[in-house]
């Protein structure tokens, strides 16, 4: 109405108002014609006004539009909706990871070996995962930029040549990841999947990341290497920067303020097959970093899942040796529990303290040896390696 009512206002309209007003002016005090003038003027100020922006509404409107189409075509052009029959496929293949009976068959056949594997508890399995859904996800992976020698998109890239990690880029903004690798990662959020990490660690009340602190896609590119640590300790609702963001955190942890790491796990996303001389291997070390006990090969589709203590150390430390262009992939995600809920055992913590002792990633070195493979070191070959 505004729109078809607003042209109507031309100039002689507005000189009709003024005549008006003069002749009321000869009718009444110079004080009440003033004050009419005024009011007039006003008016006519705020009806022009209004008509300038209405235009400029129906114009930014009609740009908006063009864009948007422009922008629907780009999508349409380059990004192509999977096949409903691929995506179908898919979907089946997302729906099968929360099979409960599978899931709880696996974690009652392997919780034992899990609780008895040395450094520390741990399990690798290949296969848990469909791997046409890890396909979809792998090829969602968002590129390397050579140049600056990080992710696109990435929320966080160490190319400084630091020597604890080196070439090692992450992304925890689930915005900015793929349909499949989201719908994956909500998978392994649910409460079926909590429930099968439960059988199989043995902790119970455990709390998915929230926010991928840490968490989410990891690359490191060749030539990078992230050497042996241990990680953070506890997850403070302290972190989060907003207060939308603390509320969300007390929301999605079950009103818990701080929270302690627990377990780790790992899915391999690397180009199929992964040489041997690829390197990237996870190694995990003794308490006393005297022993390299295991030295895993990151082969495409393979789950990786360990308890996190202040002891559990790990890390890929030697330099990948890829060709440019092909670097470690993985999807990263780590579980936590409430300690008024689970309290973790004093043995886990540094020097007994569970309560206090927070600390950020704790970089090591090797004892008594500078890498795995060296005989000082090596306990895989007894146990084989993998």
């Amino acid at each position: 109405q505004v729109e078809t009512r607003l042209p109507r206002f031309r100039l002689h309209g507005f000189c009709r108002c003024f005549n008006f007003a003069a002749t009321m002016s000869r009718r009444t005090s110079v004080f009440d014609s003033a004050r009419l003038l005024v009011v007039l003027g006003i008016i006519s100020i705020t009806v022009i006004s209004l008509y300038t922006q209405s235009g400029q509404r129906s114009e930014d409107s009609s740009i908006m539009q063009d864009q948007f189409t422009a922008a629907a075509d780009h999508l349409s052009n380059t990004d192509p909706p999977p096949p409903r029959d691929k995506h179908e496929e898919l979907t089946a293949a997302l729906d099968s990871i929360l099979d409960p009976v599978r899931l709880a068959k696996f974690a009652r056949e392997h919780r034992e070996a899990y609780a008895r594997a040395a450094p520390f508890p741990h399990l690798l399995v290949d296969g848990l995962f469909p791997k046409n859904l890890l396909q979809a996800a792998a090829a969602e992976f968002p590129p390397f930029d050579e140049e600056k020698g990080c992710l696109v998109d990435n929320s966080a890239c160490f190319n400084n040549g630091q020597a604890v990690q080196h070439l090692k880029s992450a992304i925890e903004d689930e915005t900015v990841m793929g349909y499949y690798t989201r719908a994956l990662f909500h998978k392994l959020k649910s409460p079926v999947f909590l429930g099968f990490l439960e059988n199989l660690t043995g902790i119970q009340n455990l709390i998915a990341d929230p926010y991928f602190r840490g968490s989410g896609l990891h690359f490191t590119a060749s030539g990078g290497n992230l050497n042996l640590h241990a990680d953070y300790n506890r997850y403070s609702w302290l972190e989060p920067r907003s207060v939308w963001a603390k509320a969300q955190f007390l929301w999605r942890t079950g009103g818990s303020q701080n929270l302690d790491r627990r377990v780790n796990t790992f899915i391999f996303l690397n180009e199929d097959p992964w040489p041997d001389s690829y390197g990237g291997h996870l190694e995990l070390w003794s308490k006393d970093l005297t022993s390299c006990y295991q030295r895993i090969l990151p082969k495409f589709g393979r789950f990786v899942v360990f308890s996190s203590t202040d002891f559990s150390y790990h890390g890929h430390p030697v330099a990948l040796n890829t060709p440019k262009g092909i670097g470690r992939r993985s999807m990263a995600l780590y579980y936590y529990t409430d300690p008024s809920v689970n309290k973790r055992p004093t043995e886990e913590c540094l020097h007994g303290d569970c309560d206090n002792a927070y600390h950020t990633t704790l970089f090591v070195e090797p004892v008594g040896c500078s890498r795995c493979e060296e005989q000082s070191c090596a306990q895989y070959g007894i146990r084989g390696e993998l």
